[in-house]
């Protein structure tokens, strides 16, 4: 079951009682994104179905997909956490770092250390005392011999430590982000040369460093803002076609390995990025539909606990993904938006309502 070691999707979203509100350009203040929801709801499926088929429970053509789910989340976490900053420091003239991490705790916290709790609780024997450390301060990515039952928290770990410096960043240099985001995907390819030239390759994609890139571009494009709204063209849904043959197309094996992790890999992200932004400006029907929004309201929880009936025998079956979705609904309505309740009650009175 090495294989669902894999690539699994962080699955955060910056999102109050399920509703994502923000007034960047081209939506009106305080209505929901459109699309977001729907993109996580695709997004989360493909994860489930390339995890699925890993185990047989999916058709085997659904392996090809493996990071392309985390790669459609990252951008959309870097995409939503940089508008919802840039409108706090356009309506109130500073970033709160205090109130921003409040929010992360009350929105990540709770339903991740209730799955963590419950499977290192049921699977202790699986763990070394550097994988609860790991998992609870979510550095895990990091921790390549972490037991397969919290393999996915390493995305997780990529988004909180995105959180710790991208708003520091914000606060300290808002005026030079563009630059900031400029210099950073320029300096990413560096970053995979080196992390080779270390012999480090079993971290490659795990790392913050060389896992950073679709979340740069997820803030570029929010920093970019209306100046995208060309995107809105229908001919810009070619990029998640492109995006896809990238991902799927099977590359002969005489194709050097590094011109897949240097080309193909950056040129599939790039075109992730433009689709997600095209999928919000032109606002499909489909990722508007109920069902779609309901499942992309629970990816969190889907994303936390669908490993479980996948890479535990006694778990897996034939009924896996009603599991998956029971468990998930359960987090969701029992633990996510309690929670979610308590932060809004103890916002102060008069502060924006950002997720």
């Amino acid at each position: 079951m090495a294989e669902l070691t894999g690539l699994t999707p962080p699955l955060i979203s910056e999102r109050a009682d399920g509703k994502v509100r923000t007034s960047n350009a081209g939506f009106h203040d305080g209505s929901r994104i459109p699309s977001l929801d729907g993109l996580r709801a695709v997004s989360i499926l493909i994860v489930i179905l390339f995890h699925m088929s890993l185990v047989g429970l999916a058709p085997s053509f659904f392996k090809r997909a493996d990071s392309f789910g985390v790669q459609i989340f990252f951008v959309i976490s870097g995409y939503l956490i940089t508008s919802l900053l840039a409108k706090e420091r356009e309506q109130t003239g500073t970033i709160s770092l205090k109130a921003f991490y409040l929010r992360r705790v009350f929105r990540i916290v709770p339903a991740a250390y209730c799955y963590l709790a419950i499977v290192v609780g049921f699977y202790w024997a699986l763990f070394r005392p550097i994988d609860v450390f790991s998992v609870f301060t979510f550095t895990s990515n990091y921790d390549l011999g972490r037991p397969p039952i919290v393999a996915h928290i390493w995305s997780l770990s990529v988004e909180e430590q995105f959180y710790i410096l991208w708003p520091i960043t914000l606060c300290l240099f808002f005026q030079q982000r563009l630059r900031i985001l400029l210099w950073a995907l320029c300096l990413f390819p560096l970053m995979i040369i080196g992390f080779h030239l270390l012999h480090w390759n079993t971290y490659r994609g795990f790392a913050f460093p060389t896992a950073y890139d679709s979340l740069a571009l997820g803030c570029l494009a929010a920093v970019l803002g209306s100046r995208l709204n060309f995107l809105r063209s229908y001919w810009f849904f070619l990029a998640g076609v492109v995006a896809v043959l990238l991902q799927w197309f099977p590359w002969p094996d005489r194709v050097p390995a590094f011109v897949r992790v240097l080309l193909f890999w950056p040129m599939t992200h790039l075109c992730i990025a433009i689709f997600v932004v095209h999928a919000i400006h032109r606002r499909y029907w489909l990722l508007n539909t109920k069902l779609f929004v309901w499942v992309g309201t629970l990816s969190y929880s889907l994303y936390l606990w669908h490993i479980p009936f996948l890479v535990e025998p006694r778990l897996t079956s034939r009924f896996s993904l009603i599991w998956i979705f029971a468990c998930a609904a359960a987090s969701y309505y029992l633990v996510e938006r309690p929670f979610l309740r308590l932060r809004k009650r103890m916002r102060p009175v008069g502060a924006l309502n950002f997720a």
